[in-house]
């Protein structure tokens, strides 16, 4: 379906079935305007593939797809050179309308990542069976509290309106544990967190939060590995 929509769409497509086959098939990346990697570990290493083909042709455009979407290897996906990073299972829209911006971009590779361009590149994200994607941020400016808002799919396609709290105490803990002031990114970090705790949360519990909310009341193991990787993007 998805090989149909970009041919219609006026792409010619070369298929091929693993590292080796990629390698024969790319010979000196002449003549290939861009490479969709299907990150697929440990059958395909997508950055191991990325990162030789970049070496052979540096100007090589790339979209890098994957199941496991998060913040650490969206940030080595991009350092790698990848131009968009998107989440399997793909849709014939998706695909066609990453393939038409990733070729109008310049394929520069990329030593340094900001936050904001990690945050920008992953969308809607989608684990367990759930889905979530951002209505509305709000912020107290009084107390410095945040409440995001989100429609999250179920497993059985029920949508439903959940709100993730972040309050004052807690933004004072991550202020402390990353001894910064100012987030990178602001907005988009306190709204990055607080998907990251949602998330965590329906993997875990497999179930959506009572009363429709999540309070995130303390920077537990995971959001702290969460701070690490953000932190460690130079």
């Amino acid at each position: 379906m998805i090989q149909k929509s970009l041919e219609k769409a006026g792409h010619q497509l070369i298929i091929t079935s693993g590292e080796d086959d990629f390698f024969t098939q790319f010979d000196d990346g002449n003549g290939w305007d861009l490479i969709i990697l299907d990150h697929a570990p440990p059958v395909i290493d997508a950055l191991h593939i990325l990162k030789k083909a970049n070496e052979i042709k540096s100007s090589t455009r790339a979209i890098f797809a994957t199941t496991e979407c998060t913040i650490e290897l969206a940030m080595q996906s991009v350092k790698a050179g990848a131009l968009d990073f998107i989440r399997k299972p793909l849709t014939s829209d998706a695909i066609v309308q990453s393939v038409n911006l990733t070729l109008g971009k310049s394929p520069e590779k990329k030593s340094t990542v900001s936050a904001d361009q990690i945050y920008n590149i992953i969308g809607r994200t989608t684990i367990n069976g759930y889905s979530a994607s951002l209505i509305s941020v709000e912020k107290d400016d009084r107390t410095k509290a945040w409440e995001v808002l989100y429609d999250v799919g179920s497993p059985d396609g029920v949508e439903s309106e959940i709100t993730v709290e972040i309050p004052a105490y807690t933004v004072e803990l991550v202020k402390a544990y990353t001894d910064c002031e100012k987030m990178p990114g602001q907005e988009s970090f306190w709204v990055a967190m607080a998907e990251e705790a949602l998330m965590a949360y329906l993997l875990q519990e497999g179930e959506l939060p009572a009363d429709r909310k999540l309070i995130i009341t303390s920077v537990g193991s995971g959001l702290r590995r969460w701070l690490d990787a953000v932190f460690t993007v130079h």
